[in-house]
């Protein structure tokens, strides 16, 4: 009797084991949905959370509310203040293999 309960509770403990190693997918509750599914029109609370998971940023704020950077390594404000330079970081693309650049930035904005 013993041996049998042995041989099954490693049976159920192997079957688990290659269950939780066939999970690829990674899944998130969400109360609602999201408005819309671009960044440019998206307007809840909801959207955002989906767009954080999703889409990197030019630059991030933090904890401290202190702007870091994501895309753009660096970025600079001209004298006058009316021009913003950013550094992006290299070798970055989009989901269809299209490279980040400064064309790219300026369409999206």
């Amino acid at each position: 009797m013993n041996t049998r309960w042995t041989f099954a509770f490693g049976a159920a403990l192997a079957m688990a084991g290659a269950v939780a190693q066939a999970q690829t997918n990674f899944r998130v509750g969400l109360a609602e949905d999201p408005d819309v599914l671009d960044p440019t029109l998206a307007r809840t609370f909801v959207g955002r959370i989906v767009f954080s998971a999703l889409c990197d940023k030019l630059i991030d704020i933090d904890e401290k509310l202190t702007m870091v950077p994501q895309l753009a390594t660096s970025w600079d404000w001209s004298a006058d203040n009316k021009a913003l330079t950013m550094k992006i970081r290299p070798g970055v693309t989009f989901h269809d293999g299209e490279k980040l650049d400064a064309a790219a930035v300026k369409f999206n904005l």
